[in-house]
């Protein structure tokens, strides 16, 4: 791999499609990695998470999820560092002696533990991720603030804005004609009308 990436330096290659050819490097050895190997993780149900966090203090919750995910909802306890800035991160997880991956529905948390392989840490994902924590009722946390009440009455004021906009819009061929004729006719009576 660090001959095909020297020699597309030394061709001068663009930057965009240098960074493309890497990307697509590291997915084939992600693949290889697992059509050859061990899957470098287990996975893990809801109540067993609990458990284990409960039982040790070396244990990181981490949700490989967008920030703006994350901040949605997320499973109370856990860490962002979302998918694309993992392997930048995992210094972060140096303290910990097991992981586990969180997401939607656990296809980029498996994709996390594939490019966490080498680490030094037991790697865990969530199966079913967050959709089936939240159905087992387990407890999750927002960073989304409630709206304020002003918040509530202006959102119900443009609706209701917007709302007779539409009706008036949708109205308006029909009123047209009418409201023409109509000024139409005043204007004749003025005209005819003696002075």
């Amino acid at each position: 791999m660090k001959d095909c990436a020297n020699q597309d330096d030394n061709q001068g290659t663009n930057g965009s499609l240098l960074r493309l050819d890497r990307l697509r490097v590291r997915t084939l050895q992600v693949c290889t990695y697992m059509a050859t190997s061990d899957v470098p993780y287990q996975f893990i149900q809801p109540r067993a998470v609990m458990n284990l966090l409960r039982s040790q203090d070396s244990c990181a919750l981490v949700d490989v999820r967008s920030r703006e995910e994350f901040e949605e909802e997320h499973i109370q306890g856990s860490i962002n560092i979302p998918l694309g800035e993992i392997c930048r991160n995992i210094d972060q997880l140096s303290d910990y002696t097991e992981v586990v991956l969180v997401c939607t529905q656990g296809k980029r948390a498996r994709r996390a533990a594939c490019l966490l392989r080498d680490s030094p840490v037991d790697l865990f994902v969530l199966e079913g991720g967050i959709t089936i924590w939240r159905h087992s009722n387990l407890p999750t946390e927002s960073h989304r603030q409630a709206p304020t009440d002003e918040q509530k009455l202006y959102r119900i004021m443009a609706f209701g804005c917007l709302v007779s906009a539409c009706i008036i819009t949708s109205a308006l061929p029909l009123a047209v004609p009418i409201l023409t004729s109509l000024i139409v006719r005043d204007i004749k009576r003025d005209i005819e009308a003696p002075r």
